[in-house]
């Protein structure tokens, strides 16, 4: 799958679901999967949170009680972590950090071979988006690049909305592709605080494979994002 592109202080697990488990992982302790989830989504809920439960030990935290979710679906961290968790097709990684290390994590994965997202991209890019994908004339690199560039806006709202609390667009957030860093360059549209202000930027690394892609951003510290000038 991946290998981890966070700093080495950083915990980073990646799982597949016929990974062994042990009964003490977190996800055997987690009494809200059941009630709320169908069986397929249940073992992928509960694989992302015996990723995240290794992800901890790696950090040090190891008799951490289940994590709990929050009301838009989110991981309730210990005090002092912040941490994001995907899941995708059986896969799962969760990537967490104490907070003198990073402010905010926000990971996501997708399937590449999904069937080409059209109508989503409309639904999701700003019209400067809409034109590079155009750039792309082969339905195969345009899906990819589709599916990479709706991962980094999922992987930006994870980070980003933490932070802020508040509703954020998938327009909100405009993305350009930087060709030699092989990495999305992200500026917000919109103030969402006062540390996350219209015209901040981030980068969000992008990693591929024949079958996934993967992006990540982690900010150290507030306000991290840089103006335009």
């Amino acid at each position: 799958m991946f290998s981890s592109p966070f700093p080495n202080t950083f915990g980073f697990v990646v799982l597949a679901e016929h990974a062994e488990r042990t009964a003490e992982l977190q996800a055997n302790k987690e009494p809200q999967a059941s009630a709320v989830l169908n069986n397929s989504r249940q073992k992928e809920f509960l694989l992302g949170r015996d990723a995240a439960s290794l992800a901890l030990r790696q950090i040090g935290l190891v008799d951490v009680p289940h994590i709990a979710r929050g009301d838009k679906a989110q991981p309730i961290w210990p005090q002092g972590v912040v941490g994001s968790i995907t899941h995708s097709n059986h896969w799962a990684i969760a990537a967490v950090a104490t907070t003198d290390r990073a402010c905010t994590i926000g990971i996501d994965l997708e399937q590449l071979n999904r069937k080409p997202i059209s109508q989503i991209s409309k639904r999701i890019c700003t019209a400067s988006e809409s034109a590079w994908l155009d750039t792309y004339s082969d339905t195969f690199t345009r899906t990819r690049m589709s599916i990479s560039l709706f991962s980094a806006k999922e992987s930006i709202y994870k980070a980003l909305h933490p932070l802020c609390k508040c509703h954020i667009g998938f327009k909100d957030v405009e993305l350009f592709w930087d060709d030699a860093s092989q990495q999305f360059r992200a500026t917000l549209l919109t103030s969402l605080s006062e540390d996350l202000k219209k015209h901040s930027t981030c980068d969000i690394g992008v990693l591929q494979n024949s079958d996934f892609v993967f992006t990540y951003i982690f900010v150290k510290s507030l306000p991290l994002l840089r103006h335009k000038h």
